[in-house]
């Protein structure tokens, strides 16, 4: 959430990132700049062997929707 720095630690085989709002608390896009930096650190831990998944709950006006599929988008795009 804005204002919020989440920390980026992957311990064990998995990695799980949850995206609670771009604007506010559930609510409000990301921007393509920092769903595109979460896309290129996934991959990293991706192909360090991790399974990864990311969940979004800013539903508010779909945004979730979008959001998710613009970061898979990405990440199949760095994937390759």
């Amino acid at each position: 959430m804005p204002g919020l720095q989440s920390p980026r630690l992957a311990l064990g085989p998995a990695a799980y990132v949850r995206f609670h709002g771009g604007e506010g608390k559930y609510w409000g896009r990301y921007s393509d700049e920092r769903l595109l930096d979460w896309a290129d650190w996934m991959v990293a831990e991706a192909k360090a062997g991790r399974t990864v998944w990311a969940y979004f709950n800013n539903d508010a006006d779909a945004h979730a929707v979008h959001d998710a599929r613009t970061l898979q988008a990405m990440v199949r795009q760095l994937w390759r």
